[in-house]
């Protein structure tokens, strides 16, 4: 009896699937009229190729013509060049990257837990009402750009693109997005091409629509060093701003490309052959190479000096940073 009770439920659950998504000659049919009449997410897990990250033609089918939200997660995804694209009535949207956070895989190699870093990130798209009609409409999704790489084939698990299911729904702005990596670096996002410019917000909203901040993000906070302390309140207020207006949780103390640009903050330079035209190999990471005084062999850091360039600062910002990277990411230790 249980056994046929058992399969009666299985029965069900898959005409319920059949409901919300049928095959067809152009791909798979996503129904939302029940979803639009009741102002709710839709998602489809039959998705065909495009679980395994290959290209699958999609049929959205509204009642009306209508903005939609579009939302793709990646359960797994290599975050070395992966991209997820997506294309709506032969229009072309803009592509999602699947971005880890940290990359030091020397750091956790062999230590229980730890693995390759692998996003977990979710491509959400908004699509216009202008660019839908009442009826069918072709929606396409694929990925790209996935590369193979020496490192992390010999760290494992073999790298692989697994996604879940596709959410539509009607675009209310109830839920915010998600962003995650099995090594979390706790870091907001660098926006390649990011328009900085005279919109001293426009970062933290950005951030605010990927879900970064509110906690699950940590702004570089980045002092000038070796000014007086006058030229230290206006990062002590972005500080403010970042934990009292937005409500990050974590800010790093940042001081990498300041001491890269200021040498003469924490440097000793040695011409040890006394020849103005030859110059040993500094890595760029240390001092940029236009900061480098001519004919400069190696550099030593001098401690009195670095420390004293820092402790104001540290001083200053301490109550607000909980995280601290002084020197040139991988370059520092050298």
């Amino acid at each position: 009896m249980n056994v046929k009770r058992h399969l009666l439920v299985i029965i069900c659950l898959v005409i319920f699937a059949c409901s919300l998504a049928e095959s067809s000659s152009r791909g798979v049919v996503i129904k939302l009229d029940n979803a639009l009449r009741a102002r709710q997410q839709l998602t489809v897990t039959f998705i065909g190729n495009l679980a395994a990250g290959g290209r699958q033609a999609f049929i959205l089918r509204l009642p009306r013509q209508e903005s939609l939200e579009l939302r793709v997660p990646f359960a797994e995804a290599p975050f070395n060049g992966t991209q997820l694209n997506a294309q709506i009535n032969d229009r072309l949207l803009a592509p999602y990257f699947a971005f880890g956070g940290d990359t030091r895989y020397d750091s956790v190699k062999g230590k229980p837990g730890m693995r390759p870093p692998l996003a977990t990130i979710e491509g959400r798209w908004v699509i216009p009402a202008r660019w839908l009609r009442e009826g069918d409409n072709q929606l396409v999704l694929w990925t790209t750009g996935v590369k193979k790489d020496a490192a992390l084939e010999r760290l494992g698990p073999k790298p692989a693109i697994r996604i879940g299911g596709v959410t539509v729904g009607p675009l209310d702005g109830a839920r915010l997005p998600e962003y995650a990596n099995s090594i979390y670096y706790d870091f907001n996002v660098w926006a390649q091409g990011y328009p900085w410019g005279d919109e001293p917000n426009r970062l933290n909203y950005d951030l605010a629509l990927l879900g970064v901040i509110n906690g699950k993000g940590m702004p570089c906070i980045a002092p000038p060093l070796g000014g007086p302390e006058s030229s230290l309140w206006g990062i002590k207020r972005a500080c403010e701003d970042n934990a009292l207006g937005w409500g990050m949780k974590h800010q790093e103390f940042y001081t990498i490309w300041e001491f890269c640009e200021r040498p003469e903050l924490w440097a000793d330079f040695f011409d040890v052959d006394n020849n103005l035209e030859t110059t040993g190999q500094i890595h760029g990471q240390t001092v940029f190479p236009h900061r480098l005084p001519k004919g400069t062999d190696y550099v030593l850091f001098n401690t009195a000096k670095y420390t004293a360039s820092l402790e104001p600062a540290i001083r200053f910002l301490a109550p607000y940073t909980d995280f601290y990277n002084f020197k040139c990411e991988q370059a520092g230790p050298w």
